[in-house]
């Protein structure tokens, strides 16, 4: 083996290995960019999905306040009329008090009377 043959295989050595080093810094950098780019996919993805079950949750949210308000609105008007019947049966007993208040002066007047 002379000198130039060993130092032309030490010149394609070089060459490979340069070339090899070259080839593995641009497959990693491959490898980078793809984690890089599915990374922001996954990221994009789950923020997507989590504005998707917080607007879901929301609008249910909604809906059952108003479904909520609806029923309680329809017990408040039920409670409203009970007060109204009886304030009516109030004032329904205030006038029989009176009634018979007058009826037992008018009783006791008689009987003074006799």
């Amino acid at each position: 083996m002379s000198i130039e043959n060993a130092e032309m295989d030490t010149k394609g050595l070089r060459k490979l290995i340069e070339d090899k080093a070259n080839d593995a810094i641009e497959g990693i950098q491959r490898c980078r960019d793809t984690y890089r780019r599915e990374m922001a996919e996954c990221k994009h993805f789950v923020i997507d999905k989590v504005s998707t079950f917080f607007a879901d949750l929301e609008m249910r949210s909604q809906k059952q306040e108003n479904v909520d308000d609806e029923i309680i609105q329809g017990l408040i008007v039920e409670l409203m009329e009970q007060l109204e019947n009886i304030d009516t049966l109030l004032s329904e007993i205030h006038m029989c008090r009176d009634t018979l208040s007058k009826l037992n002066k008018m009783l006791t007047g008689k009987v003074d009377s006799n």
